[in-house]
C-alpha cells in the first residue's frame, strides 16, 4: 500500500460474461480497502469508479465472482493496454472523474473476428446486438482505436472503437451514457448485419455519391427496391409481399447507368456484390454459359438454405446485359445458347425454388431487344430509364468534375457553369465530363512552353494554370454531343446560302415555325411533307428549317445509308434513330426523299411494305410526354406516295418551288456572286438569257448554281486573277447554262 496505490496480483475474468463488461473487477473486501486510501473518489454509475492501473485508466466493477481480495481481474483485451501477462503484479488507485472525461454522444464501432479462418457467415441483428453493448458497457470510458470485447447470442467478437464524438468534436476518450448513439459497421465479409438501417453504410449521404442530375432516378431505386428491404422481415411477413428481386436500367450510352450501379454497391452495407459483364457469361463450350449462371447463384443459394429470411442480401450486377438475354428465337445462331442462357436466368430468378435474399441489377443500351419473359413483374420488375439530364442535372455535373479545381483555386471567376450547362443540350454526363477535360488541356496548352509541336517536354507554369471561360468556349466546339446536331453532315447540305428568293418561301417559312410552336407542343409531333420538282432545293430547305426551330437533336435519314441491308435490318436502324430522338425533348428527323427510302420503282410498281408500314407507323407515333418532335420529309415524286396512302400521315404538306420570276432570278445570281466578281448588266444579261431560252417552267436552283460555278470558273480561267474577273462574251454564258440544261 503506498500513496493511496493498493498492489494486486493480475488474472483475467472468472468467466466469459464478466468479461463483455470490459472493465476491471475486484472483491469487494479488495474495493473497501481502494477506499480508505482514496484521495478522493466519485462513482460513475450502476457502482462503477474510475481507477488507474499501472498507467491505464479502465473502469473498475465490484464483482462477488472474484474470490481472492488480492486479485484484480482485467479481460484480455484489456490486458494488452497494460502490456502484463496474467500472474503480474500491478498498482491500482481510484481517480476523481468528475471533470477528466466528456460524455460521448456517439460512438462507431467496427466489428470483426477473432480468427480471420472463421469462414461460417455470422448474421447479427444490429438493434439487439446495440442493446447488449449499452447494457454491459454503460458508465464505462473507452478511447478510440480501443478494442472491446462483444457478446452476441453465446458469441464473443472484437469490435474496434474507431469513431468517438462528444459535443461534436472528435475525441481520443468519453464515457458511455444512456443516450450515446451507438453505430455499428463490419468490413468482415463473413459479418452481416441485419435489421432496420443496416442495409445502408452509416456513412451513406445522397450528396456524397458524386453523381449529378439523377436524384428522381435514385429516389425511385429506393422507393421500388431498397425500402422493402430495410424493414423487418415480419412486417414483410405480415404485409404479404416478396421483396423485388430484379431492377434494370437502361437509356442512351453515356447517361450514368453503370455509374448508378457502382454507386449503390458502394452505398450498400452489403459484402456479396458481383459485377458482371454480358458477354462474360458465354463460353464456347456446350452447357459452359449456363453453368456460369448457376454459379453466380450458389453462394446465395447456399446463405438462403442455412439462414432462410435472415439471409444477407446477395446483388449481382449485370453490365450489358442485352449481351446475353436477347430475345429468345431472334438469333439466327444454331447452337441456340442464347436461348438457353435466358431459360437458365429466368429458372434461378423466380423457378421453383424462389430466393429473396438476391438483388439483381441489369444495365443496358438496348430496352428493345431484351426478351419479354424477363421483364414482366417478379424478374426485372422495376424499370427505370436513365434520360439525358436536364439544365440542373447538367449543373450539377459540371459542379463536380469542376469541385477540385474550384476547391484548389483552379477555376477562373469568369467561368460561368450555369450558362455551360444552359449551352450544353443534349450532353450526357460522360461528354460534359469530356468537356472539362478538354477545357482543362487548353488551359494546360496555354500555360506550357510551346514554340512548336515537336517539343516533346514542354515546361508548364503550374502556379498560374487556370481554366478560363475561353477554354470551355474552345472546348464546347471540340467534344459535341452524340446526340445533337451532326454539323459536319449537315455542312454537305448547305454548301450555298440559303436564298429566301420568292415571297411564298417567307411565307411558309413563317406558316411553319407558327405550326411547330403551336401544334408541336401540343400535340407532341408535327409531320411535314416538302415536295416538288427534282433540284428545287427541297432538303436544303428542309435542313435549314430545322435549324431555324433550333430543336438540340438533328437526325437526316437517307436511303443511302442503308445500302446492303436487309429490309428488316433498315427499318430496326430507322426505328433506333426516332427512339434516340425521343430521349430529347425537342427533336428534328428530316426523312430525305421518302420515296427512295421506302424503295419505291414506277416498274411494277414496287415498294417495300415492311418499310412502308414500320415507317408509317413511325410518322404517326406521337413521343413521350412533354417531348415534341418535328418530321420534315422531301419527295420528288409526291404522286408515288399518294398512290401509297403515305401523303395522310403527314400533317401539312408543302411544295417548294424552283424560279419562276425574272426577279427571282436576278436576286438569288446577286445574292451568290460577290460584288467584285459579277456587275449588274453581267447579272441581268445571264437572267435575260435564261428567260429567253429556258425549256422548263421552273428554273431548278440547284443547277442554277451549278451552271453559275461553271460562269465563275471560266472569268477566273480568262482573268487568271482571283481578285479581278474579266467579263465573258455572251456565248460562254449560254454554253454554262446549256451544260446543265437549263436552257
Amino acid at each position: 500500500m503506498l500513496n493511496g496505490k493498493i498492489t494486486f496480483f493480475l488474472e483475467s475474468t472468472p468467466d466469459v460474461e464478466s468479461a463483455l463488461y470490459n472493465c476491471a473487477l475486484v472483491n469487494p473486501k479488495a474495493f473497501e480497502k481502494l477506499k480508505k486510501v482514496a484521495h478522493s473518489q466519485l462513482e460513475l454509475e450502476k457502482n462503477r469508479f474510475v481507477v488507474r492501473v499501472e498507467q491505464v485508466i479502465l473502469v473498475l466493477m465490484v464483482n462477488a465472482s472474484v474470490q481472492d481480495e488480492t486479485i484484480i481481474c482485467i479481460p484480455a483485451v484489456l490486458r494488452s493496454k497494460l502490456n502484463k501477462s496474467t500472474g503480474s503484479i500491478v498498482q491500482v488507485e481510484l481517480v476523481d472523474s468528475s471533470s477528466k472525461f466528456d460524455q460521448a454522444n456517439e460512438i462507431c464501432i467496427t466489428l470483426d473476428r477473432w480468427s480471420p479462418n472463421q469462414k461460417n457467415l455470422l448474421t447479427l441483428d444490429k438493434e439487439t446486438l446495440i442493446s447488449t453493448i449499452k447494457t454491459k458497457v454503460l458508465a464505462n470510458i473507452v478511447q478510440k482505436n480501443q478494442i472491446l470485447a462483444l457478446g452476441y447470442d453465446q458469441i464473443t467478437l472484437p469490435g474496434t472503437v474507431t469513431e468517438l464524438f462528444a459535443s461534436k468534436r472528435n475525441l481520443e476518450r468519453a464515457i458511455i451514457n444512456s443516450t450515446t448513439k451507438i453505430s455499428l459497421q463490419t468490413k468482415n465479409n463473413k459479418i452481416f448485419l441485419s435489421g432496420e438501417d443496416a442495409l445502408f453504410n452509416t456513412t451513406f449521404n445522397f450528396d456524397q455519391l458524386g453523381i449529378g442530375g439523377l436524384q428522381k432516378e435514385y429516389e425511385e431505386i429506393f422507393r421500388r427496391a431498397f425500402i422493402s428491404r430495410t424493414v423487418s422481415a415480419q412486417l414483410m411477413n405480415e404485409i404479404g409481399i416478396d421483396p423485388v428481386r430484379g431492377l434494370l436500367l437502361y437509356g442512351l450510352p453515356g447517361t450514368g447507368k453503370t455509374l448508378i450501379a457502382r454507386k449503390i454497391g458502394q452505398a450498400l452495407n452489403v459484402k456479396n456484390i458481383k459485377v458482371i459483364n454480358g458477354p462474360e457469361i458465354l463460353n464456347k463450350y456446350v452447357g459452359e454459359s449456363e453453368k456460369n449462371i448457376r454459379e453466380l447463384f450458389c453462394e446465395a443459394e447456399s446463405d438462403y438454405k442455412k439462414y432462410g429470411l435472415k439471409s444477407p442480401l446477395h446483388i449481382i450486377i449485370f453490365d450489358e446485359i442485352d449481351a446475353i438475354c436477347k430475345q429468345r428465337g431472334s438469333s439466327s445462331a444454331s447452337t441456340g445458347v442464347n436461348d438457353s442462357v435466358v431459360n437458365q436466368l429466368l429458372s434461378k430468378i423466380d423457378g421453383v425454388e424462389q430466393l429473396n435474399n438476391i438483388l439483381l441489377i441489369g444495365i443496358t443500351n438496348r430496352y428493345d431487344m431484351l426478351d419479354d419473359a424477363l421483364l414482366r413483374p417478379g424478374r426485372f420488375e422495376v424499370h427505370v430509364p436513365i434520360k439525358l439530364p436536364d439544365t440542373n442535372g447538367r449543373y450539377e455535373i459540371l459542379m463536380i468534375h469542376t469541385s477540385t479545381m474550384r476547391k484548389n483555386n483552379r477555376l477562373d471567376a469568369s467561368v460561368d457553369l450555369k450558362m455551360i450547362a444552359e449551352t450544353t443540350v443534349n450532353y450526357t454526363g460522360a461528354e460534359l465530363a469530356g468537356l472539362v477535360r478538354s477545357a482543362a488541356s487548353y488551359a494546360l496548352r496555354r500555360s506550357a512552353n510551346m514554340d512548336n509541336t515537336t517539343n516533346t517536354n514542354p515546361k508548364v507554369d503550374e502556379k498560374n494554370v487556370k481554366l478560363t471561360f475561353l477554354d470551355f468556349e474552345l472546348a464546347l466546339n471540340e467534344v459535341t454531343p452524340a446526340f445533337g446536331v451532326p454539323h459536319e453532315q449537315i455542312k454537305q447540305y448547305l454548301k450555298y446560302d440559303f436564298i429566301m428568293y420568292s415571297n411564298e418561301y417567307v411565307e411558309v417559312l413563317n406558316n411553319l415555325e407558327t405550326m411547330v410552336l403551336n401544334l408541336c407542343h401540343k400535340t407532341g409531333i408535327l409531320s411535314v411533307l416538302l415536295h416538288g420538282l427534282p433540284g428545287n432545293g427541297k432538303t436544303s430547305f428542309a435542313i435549314w428549317l430545322a435549324l431555324k426551330v433550333q430543336f438540340p437533336f438533328l437526325r437526316v435519314i437517307r436511303n443511302t445509308d442503308y445500302i446492303g441491308s436487309s429490309q428488316n435490318m433498315k427499318i430496326l436502324q430507322i426505328s433506333e434513330i426516332f427512339s434516340e430522338a425521343y430521349n430529347s425533348e425537342k427533336s428534328v428527323i428530316v426523312l430525305d426523299d421518302i420515296e427512295q427510302i421506302v424503295e419505291y420503282s414506277p416498274l411494277g410498281p414496287v415498294y417495300s411494305n415492311t418499310i412502308l408500314q414500320g415507317l408509317t407507323g413511325l410518322i404517326t407515333t406521337p413521343p413521350p410526354k412533354n417531348h415534341s418532335l418535328l418530321i420534315i420529309a422531301t419527295t420528288s415524286r409526291v404522286n408515288c406516295l399518294q398512290e401509297l396512302w403515305m401523303t395522310d400521315s403527314f400533317t401539312t404538306d408543302v411544295r417548294t418551288k424552283g424560279i419562276s420570276d425574272y426577279s427571282e432570278l436576278v436576286k438569288t445570281i446577286e445574292s451568290y456572286f460577290t460584288k467584285n466578281q459579277f456587275r449588274l448588266e453581267e447579272i441581268k444579261q445571264i437572267a435575260d438569257i435564261c428567260f429567253e431560252n429556258y425549256k422548263c417552267r421552273e428554273i431548278p436552283i440547284k443547277k442554277l448554281f451549278y451552271a453559275l460555278e461553271m460562269v465563275l470558273a471560266e472569268k477566273k480561267k480568262k482573268s487568271g486573277d482571283t481578285s479581278s474577273y474579266s467579263t465573258l462574251h455572251k456565248n460562254a454564258y449560254v454554253n454554262c447554262l446549256k451544260a446543265f440544261n437549263i436552257i
